[in-house]
């Protein structure tokens, strides 16, 4: 009876300690997705920060080149092709940003899941 009691003691004593283990191991993987989720916001943030300066810089433009009173040697024809350079290389800037805040909003939702099922198997274990 003695043996047999030791046995479960002994076994008890391995099962905690490979729960500790595991338990440890969990957290630690917890603290690094937690951070790589607050770096990925905070490139997120910076990235937008960006757009919204760069969206007020292109406004500046225009109106300042709305509003210029510098006679133009610019034909219609070449105003024509200036204003559609702009529009083009206007819309393919707000593309880019577009498609690189999908990316980090998508990485940021996969990094938010991952912390869950880390939360979701800590809590199992």
């Amino acid at each position: 009876m003695e043996k047999r009691l030791r046995e479960c003691q002994d076994s008890f004593a391995d099962a905690e300690k490979n729960l500790v283990t595991r338990s440890e191991f969990l957290e630690k993987e917890n603290n690094r997705l937690e951070r790589e989720t607050k770096d990925a916001l905070n490139k997120l943030n910076h990235q937008k920060d960006f757009n919204v300066l760069m969206r007020d810089e292109v406004a500046s433009l225009a109106t300042s080149l709305k509003h210029s009173k510098k006679p133009s040697t610019l034909t219609f024809i070449g105003k024509a092709s200036f204003a559609s350079q702009y529009q083009l290389e206007n819309s393919t800037y707000q593309q880019v940003l577009a498609d690189t805040t999908q990316m980090y909003e998508e990485k940021i939702a996969e990094l938010i899941k991952q912390l869950g099922d880390e939360h979701a198997r800590s809590k199992t274990a």
